[in-house]
């Protein structure tokens, strides 16, 4: 079921709503464009095609607001899954080669580029950003997936909420933990991990993050498993190669990181 149509079976008529929302459903998909900027200068680059105040107190994490760019309105959400500043933009669908082009001309300058969805997952996994279908699945509650942050038990009622306090009460059966393991031995989606010969979870993303210099790994374990440094083993093309379990996130941000890059 997609998103669309599972907010029309929830709220077939948009009426069902908290006092002062005021909530309209509907399907803009061939009327708006997606391009999204991202990077420690995306900033800058926006900045020179907008009015707008693009600051953290005018335009903070997480939010929305609709600007001008070349005189046409673009919906900008403030988010990025690629673990940098970043914004999301819907352009009119028309206005959408207009916009990249303008995008493109004004980054130049500051060696801008574009990047492939590989690209985009490699970076999330850096990020710790998990993905629907690997942290994400209907088997996983929020508090397993590592996302209390955006669970508001306070605003009353809503889905999940009675099996998500049993959950909190009782404690996550999972949880999701961070791997490093040697070059060439990178882990993958379904990979089991295990300890003292035991299997004890399974990997739900990995790749060779570039950044860090060697490959990486999200996994699902029983929860409470491991502690930052322990060494367990990940399933890697039909053997066992060795890991070690790490902090999360493996890259906090080039503003942040206190980490050089390799080259790869």
């Amino acid at each position: 079921m997609t998103e669309f149509a599972w907010l029309l079976a929830v709220h077939p008529d948009a009426q069902v709503r908290a006092p002062g929302e005021a909530v309209r459903i509907e399907n803009v998909t061939e009327e708006r464009g997606v391009l999204v900027v991202s990077g420690p200068r995306s900033r800058e680059v926006l900045s020179l095609l907008t009015d707008a105040d693009l600051g953290n107190e005018a335009f903070p994490w997480l939010r929305a607001r609709e600007i001008r760019i070349l005189g046409q309105p673009v919906r900008a959400l403030r988010v990025s899954y690629v673990g940098e500043l970043g914004w999301e933009l819907h352009p009119p669908i028309g206005f959408l080669p207009a916009l990249y082009d303008a995008i493109w001309e004004t980054g130049r300058r500051f060696g801008i580029a574009n990047y492939g969805l590989y690209a985009v997952n490699t970076m999330r996994i850096e990020k710790g950003y998990k993905a629907w279908s690997s942290e994400l699945t209907n088997e996983l509650t929020m508090l397993e997936a590592d996302m209390s942050r955006f669970i508001n038990f306070g605003k009353g009622d809503f889905v999940g909420r009675e099996k998500l306090t049993q959950v909190k009460a009782e404690g996550p059966r999972r949880a999701l933990i961070g791997l490093k393991t040697e070059a060439g031995n990178i882990p993958r989606h379904g990979s089991a991990v295990a300890s003292n010969g035991k299997r004890a979870g399974v990997v739900t993303s990995g790749t060779h993050s570039f950044f860090l210099g060697h490959p990486i790994a999200l996994a699902m374990v029983e929860a409470p498993s491991f502690r930052v440094g322990d060494q367990v083993s990940v399933e890697v093309r039909g053997r066992e190669a060795p890991a070690e379990v790490v902090k999360l996130p493996f890259y906090r941000g080039s503003a942040r990181s206190a980490v050089t890059p390799t080259k790869s």
